[in-house]
């Protein structure tokens, strides 16, 4: 079996939809696994991903804190992360899921690092994580946050980035990336990062005022960037 965790699960809806969609491109079985530090979030993941007749394995668990699946690696994890939550001083930097440093500001290069810590190793393998984070983490300039950016990159563990348009997002009008991390890179990206820019690969929404998603020619680009086999 395939295995695809979200460390942030939030209801659910994003888990199901990977899970459905590697099932039907791979055939094979995949089971899901998710976490989220909201309790109550956590019973409504658990409601719809039982109506979805998906079944997954869910804890209430501060990914920051603890390791909601000791033992488990996953083939691909997905996480739509908290924008901008501050570390709060949760995350151990004597933890090994954060091997790179602890953040002490903005969490999401901790987050990263869990996502990670969690990808099955390179010799089964290995696994693809892809983080929807805001823009900050990726140019903020205290010293551990560039010391983590360095590490991702000398550690051939970062494939690429990809900037979205503004206003995809209904909850808030923050610029969001997609940061895609590749354990186990094919030989023709090793030691490369790809860069792809989306922000103008957008159509406005019809039904709803300031609201925007990504093209047709965006989505294609999109695919291509995220192919382990490319």
């Amino acid at each position: 079996d395939m295995a695809v965790l979200d460390i942030a699960c939030g209801s659910g809806v994003l888990l199901a939809k990977v899970a459905d969609r590697l099932e039907r491109e791979t055939g094979r079985s995949v089971v899901a696994y998710g976490s989220d530090v909201n309790v109550d979030v956590m019973s409504v993941a658990k409601a719809f991903l039982d109506l979805a007749g998906r079944d997954a394995h869910l804890k209430t668990s501060d990914v920051l804190s603890e390791d909601a699946f000791p033992g488990m690696t996953a083939d691909f994890i997905v996480s739509d992360l908290p924008l901008n939550l501050m570390a709060h001083d949760t995350a151990d930097a004597g933890d090994p899921r954060f091997p790179f440093g602890a953040p002490r500001s903005n969490a999401s290069l901790a987050f990263v690092q869990a996502m990670v810590s969690k990808l099955r190793p390179p010799e089964q393998g290995g696994g693809i994580a892809v983080a929807l984070i805001a823009n900050t983490p990726l140019h903020a300039p205290d010293q551990v946050s560039a010391e983590i950016r360095t590490a991702l990159v000398d550690a051939d563990l970062l494939r690429a980035v990809i900037l979205l348009p503004e206003r995809l997002m209904r909850t808030t009008g923050v610029a969001v990336n997609l940061v895609v991390l590749d354990n186990a890179k094919p030989k023709a990206w090793r030691g490369k990062v790809q860069f792809v820019d989306l922000r103008s690969q957008f159509i406005d929404s019809d039904q709803l005022v300031d609201q925007r998603s990504i093209n047709a020619e965006g989505l294609e680009e999109l695919g291509r960037a995220l192919r382990r086999h490319n």
